[in-house]
C-alpha cells in the first residue's frame, strides 16, 4: 500500500472518533496534530514488518483514549474558540489588507519606473524596475499566509506552524525571482541571474512540494 492509502486510513478512521464532537477550527487542529503523530507511529510500525491496519491500530492504541482526551479539553475549548476564532478572522483581514497593499505598492513603483523615459535612471532600468518588486514579495507573502490561516465555509484555516512553512515556501520562489532578475539586470549577464536565484528557488519549490505531499484536508 501507498502513503496516500495510509493517509486515507487514518484520515477515516479519525474522521469517525471525532464525528461526536462539534467542527470547529480547534478540534480540526488537534484531528491535524493527531493525524501527523500517528502517521509517524504507523510507518515505524511498517518498518519492522507490521501491515498496514496493524500498523494504524497501534499507533491509535499508543495515543491513548481520544475520548478522555477531548473531554479534558472540552472545556477549555469552549471558552477558548470564540476568542481565538475572533483573533485569527481579525489577523487574517489586517494580513490580507497589509499585502494587498504592499503588493500593489511595489506594482505601482515598479510600472512607474518602468515607464520612466532612459534618460531619467543613473541605472540600467531593469536593475530599477526589479528593485521596486521586493515589495510585491513582502506583499504576496503576507498574502498567502493569511489567506491559509483563514477559516472559510468551506475549509478551515490552516495551522499557523504548517502555514510559515507554505508561506517559507512561496517567499524563497519570489525572492529568487527577485534576485535573479536584479542580478541579470545589474550585471547584463543572465547566467549570474539564474545563478543567484538557483538557490532560493530550488529551496522553495522543494519545501512547496513537500507541504503539498503531507498535511491533512481542511475540507469541512
Amino acid at each position: 500500500m501507498s502513503n496516500s492509502q495510509l493517509n486515507q486510513l487514518i484520515e477515516k478512521k479519525l474522521d469517525s472518533l471525532f464525528s461526536k464532537y462539534p467542527s470547529t477550527q480547534e478540534t480540526f487542529e488537534m484531528k491535524e496534530e493527531l493525524f501527523v503523530n500517528i502517521r509517524e507511529h504507523a510507518k515505524d510500525h511498517i518498518k519492522t514488518g507490521a501491515d498496514m491496519e496493524t500498523a494504524i491500530e497501534l499507533a491509535f492504541d499508543a495515543l491513548g483514549n481520544i475520548d478522555d482526551m477531548m473531554n479534558e479539553l472540552n472545556g477549555a475549548m469552549q471558552v477558548k474558540q470564540k476568542l481565538s476564532g475572533k483573533r485569527r478572522h481579525l489577523f487574517s483581514t489586517i494580513g490580507i489588507l497589509l499585502g494587498l497593499a504592499f503588493t500593489l505598492f511595489g506594482l505601482f513603483i515598479s510600472s512607474t519606473v518602468g515607464f520612466m523615459p532612459n534618460g531619467q535612471l543613473h541605472d540600467n532600468k531593469l536593475a530599477a524596475v526589479t528593485g521596486s518588486t521586493i515589495f510585491i514579495v513582502i506583499g504576496v507573502s503576507v498574502l498567502v499566509f493569511s489567506v491559509l490561516i483563514r477559516e472559510t465555509d468551506k475549509k478551515y484555516g490552516m495551522n499557523v506552524y504548517r502555514a510559515l512553512f507554505y508561506t517559507l515556501s512561496f517567499a524563497l520562489i519570489l525572492f529568487g525571482v527577485f534576485v535573479g532578475f536584479s542580478s541579470w539586470g545589474a550585471t547584463n549577464e543572465v547566467f549570474i541571474g539564474i545563478s543567484s536565484s538557483m538557490v532560493f528557488m530550488c529551496t522553495g519549490i522543494v519545501l512547496l512540494v513537500g507541504m503539498r505531499l503531507t498535511g491533512y484536508s481542511r475540507l469541512k
